[in-house]
């Protein structure tokens, strides 16, 4: 590398733009970092809510099958799933659209526990559905925060010192070349 002026400022540009691009990627992190503990704790209340209604359905489903051993399990509910790709901070995350083509229908004829436990393993299924959702969006909310971990401290911890290091040496040489010339204008006086 050459050490002249030239050298020292374009040195001093590149550290000033690493050192932008490390706070850029330090919010970023701070961002993702607030938004998967956010996404976390809804997981977590959202998983309890599931348990406790697929325990509920399938005491329901016990108490159907004890009415009617004949339980007819293609008349629940037929669903279409469409995922739509949606982007947070450039991440690609899927959202999960349902539609439902055919619903739990009550019929006068059929047992009361038969209608509950369609409508409860209905709402399990859009229950499943939402937090399958939430769940591939902190997966991949987590795969870019430790992406970006690595950049980061690729920055702080090797470019960064690399870059005060060669701007050091410079700073040096050019300075003892300064010296020197002002002690060779001194002696030709």
């Amino acid at each position: 590398m050459i050490k002249n002026k030239s050298t020292l400022l374009e040195l001093k540009k590149d550290l000033e733009i690493v050192n932008e691009g490390e706070e850029i990627l330090s919010k970023k992190r701070d961002i993702l970092l607030k938004e998967i503990m956010q996404i976390a704790d809804t997981v977590d209340k959202r998983r309890k809510e599931l348990n406790e209604t697929v325990k509920s359905s399938y005491n329901i489903l016990i108490k159907a099958l004890m009415e009617n051993q004949n339980l007819s399990f293609e008349s629940f509910v037929k669903t279409e799933l469409k995922v739509v790709q949606k982007s947070f901070l450039g991440i690609v995350i899927p959202k999960i659209d349902f539609k439902i083509t055919q619903k739990p229908q009550i019929s006068l004829n059929t047992d009361i526990f038969e209608d509950l436990a369609r409508e409860s393993f209905f709402k399990c299924l859009k229950m499943i559905l939402e937090l399958a959702e939430l769940e591939i969006k902190i997966w991949k909310l987590s795969t870019e925060l430790k992406q970006t971990l690595v950049r980061v401290n690729a920055l702080k911890y090797h470019y960064i010192p690399k870059y005060e290091k060669e701007i050091k040496e410079i700073k040096t040489y050019l300075e003892e070349s300064e010296r020197e010339f002002i002690a060779v204008i001194k002696k030709l006086k």
